[in-house]
């Protein structure tokens, strides 16, 4: 995997899901996929970013997907 330190980071807009193990990566995306998936959403960039939190005494990782949406359907 190629992890980098970036300070700040703005995407949007996205899909976003949340795994507290490394190893819950795969089925974090598969999660993103299927909600996008099932709404019509198309993912735009992958890899998908991932930002680690502290979480209640250890850590957790929020995965974003960028997602193709028009203005209408965010706010439509």
């Amino acid at each position: 995997m190629n992890i980098k330190y970036i300070d700040c980071l703005e995407v949007g807009p996205t899909l976003s899901t949340k795994c507290f193990e490394e190893e819950e990566f795969e089925r974090a995306y598969k999660e993103i996929e299927y909600v996008a998936n099932e709404n019509n959403i198309k993912i735009l960039n992958q890899p998908y970013y991932h930002v680690m939190v502290d979480y209640f005494g250890g850590t957790a990782f929020e995965i974003y997907a960028q997602v193709d949406l028009d203005e209408s359907e965010v706010y439509g």
